[in-house]
């Protein structure tokens, strides 16, 4: 299993098997199940991370994630 975050494009992956994603779905809002030839989950993708996370700071909701650097690094 890799988790990253792509910076540039703002999306959070979660990898569960190499191979490659031969078809997305949809699994929620910005969210995206990725199989392969043979139907077997290869990757979840969610889109547009920060935004959501700084809402929910702005809000008064309490993260562990460092928002001011939250663009420079892979904190994520």
């Amino acid at each position: 299993m890799k988790i990253s975050y792509d910076k540039k494009a703002d999306a959070f992956s979660i990898v569960l098997k190499e191979g490659r994603v031969s078809r997305d779905e949809p699994i929620g809002k910005n969210s995206f199940a990725g199989y392969d030839r043979e139907g077997n989950l290869v990757e979840i993708q969610i889109l547009e991370v920060l935004p959501p996370i700084r809402q929910l700071a702005e809000s008064g909701c309490k993260t562990s994630i460092p928002l001011d650097r939250a663009r420079e690094s892979s904190l994520i």
